[in-house]
């Protein structure tokens, strides 16, 4: 059995960069997955002070380097639902815990997990179940596809110092432990899941806290109550996606004393489009 981690306090730290951001945000806002011009489907996050600077999200298909048509992106992203944003934020956090986070894989233990998440609260699966699906969620978040590019600083004369690449947002292997199923050769109802983890090979320029590497690292982060994370969708998907939002995007402003400020509907408008458009 693999050494697994501590549960997280109540409040723990977690970076906010952009690519933590968008990946968290393509799960509470499915609406803004969109078809691109390779009929691939696409969740983009474009910087607000330089459109330059955007994250996009793909779903890895089969074979190295395929993407995920449309419609196929879209049934993936269905299946995985707001659950899988709070599973990102439990990556992020643990991730959070090291000093240089690119060179960290961690594991997770799935019964602990569905605690942490609220889980254990959803009596009418069985914990089996409770497994499988979360293992199916965390396969899948595996599958998932960052292209960043980035500007570094400001323009010196015609040159632009920019960043670009692709990577899988998380490096998953999840670990099904159990009686194997004689029609499937799976373990279809495992007994435990073990889930290890490692951010991708694009945390070595966004994830580095401690600014290290002055210049190529943006380390941005906040603060996650960890009580968020038993939020029920099934009951209460409004305030989820409201807490999960006000956590992303409250992050520590350095040199900066000041209070966030939010507006009711704007906050409306950025987790819920139908809500926005009736405001």
């Amino acid at each position: 059995k693999p050494a697994t981690e501590a549960q997280l306090p109540d409040i723990t730290g977690f970076p906010t960069p952009a690519p933590i951001r968008a990946g968290v945000e393509s799960h509470y806002r499915p609406d803004k997955w969109k078809r691109n011009a390779n009929n691939h489907g696409v969740f983009e996050s474009t910087s607000k002070t330089n459109p330059s600077n955007r994250v996009e999200v793909f779903i890895g298909g089969d074979k190295d380097g395929d993407m995920l048509a449309w419609e196929a992106a879209l049934q993936v992203i269905e299946l995985m639902g707001i659950d899988a944003a709070k599973l990102q934020l439990v990556f992020a956090s643990h991730a959070f815990n090291y000093h240089n986070f690119f060179q960290f894989k961690f594991s997770l233990k799935g019964t602990e997990v569905i605690k942490q998440i609220g889980w254990d609260k959803k009596h009418r699966l069985t914990v089996s179940e409770k497994l499988a699906e979360l293992a199916s969620i965390a396969f899948h978040l595996g599958r998932m596809l960052m292209e960043c590019t980035w500007v570094e600083g400001k323009p010196l004369g015609h040159k632009v110092d920019a960043s670009f690449s692709i990577s899988p947002l998380w490096v998953i292997e999840v670990d099904a432990r159990g009686q194997k199923d004689i029609f499937t050769g799976k373990v279809d109802a495992p007994d435990e899941v073990y889930i290890n983890v490692s951010p991708g090979p694009w945390a070595e320029k966004w994830l580095n806290r401690m600014g290290m590497k002055a210049g190529i690292a943006l380390h941005q982060f906040g603060w996650l109550a960890t009580e968020i994370l038993k939020i029920d969708p099934y009951h209460d998907e409004l305030a989820l996606k409201l807490a999960i939002h006000l956590t992303m995007v409250s992050r520590i402003k350095m040199r900066d004393n000041n209070q966030y400020e939010h507006k009711v509907g704007s906050l409306l408008e950025a987790v819920e489009l139908e809500i926005g458009r009736a405001s």
